[in-house]
């Protein structure tokens, strides 16, 4: 009898407890650009170097027709 008194009597605490209230989930945040205005400059960087090694490519068969010497092939890429 003293067993399921207690039994009984756990049971009502338990069940006087505050209810569990549903919290909606957090919004999540937006992405995070790390570095975003490196990136951007490493790509300007990369144009940069293509238009510098066309040029020099360009210099370069120039000086040679000039020196008497026949214009590099160019390597297809």
């Amino acid at each position: 009898m003293r067993a399921l008194f207690i039994l009984l009597s756990c049971c009502v605490i338990c069940a006087c407890g505050k209810a569990k209230e549903s919290k909606p989930e957090p919004e999540a945040p937006p992405p995070i650009k790390i570095m975003e205005d490196q990136r951007k400059q490493l790509e300007k960087a990369k144009q940069v170097e293509d238009a510098v090694q066309k040029a020099a490519d360009a210099q370069r068969d120039v000086i040679e027709v000039q020196t008497g010497g026949q214009p590099a092939k160019k390597a297809n890429k």
